[in-house]
């Protein structure tokens, strides 16, 4: 009986010690401050949609929401053969939001992959 509280003894005393160097490791870490940018790099940020008529507009609210300047937001939306008003709304969105944008549009669709593949070359970041 003795020998199982000795182990559980040792044990415990470890675990405490590695407890201890960790807590100390911790609080000598330095304290986290953001680095403060003078102005937010350019982005390109491309979308592809298609019939996505009741998401786009919570979508592109949701980038414009974004605490980074909106003229340095560059957004290609690729609509791909949608049937129903997605690009239509997607404008009206766009239009007063300061951001540059460009919605191209497929006549056949051809899928997520090819369309932002090919919006690439409309990216300027």
């Amino acid at each position: 009986m003795s020998l199982v509280l000795y182990s559980a003894g040792t044990l415990l005393f470890l675990y405490a010690v590695l407890l201890i160097g960790l807590a100390y490791g911790f609080l000598r870490l330095p304290y986290f401050k953001p680095v403060k940018r003078e102005s937010d790099p350019p982005v390109t940020i491309l979308i592809c949609a298609r019939n996505e008529e009741k998401k786009i507009g919570a979508c592109i609210r949701s980038l414009r929401m974004q605490k980074y300047a909106p003229e340095q937001i560059q957004l290609l939306l690729i609509n791909d053969a949608s049937t129903d008003a997605t690009a239509l709304l997607a404008e009206q969105e766009l239009k007063g939001s300061g951001m540059r944008y460009r919605i191209l549009s497929n006549a056949q669709q051809k899928g997520k992959k090819k369309s932002l593949t090919e919006a690439m070359a409309y990216a300027e970041n």
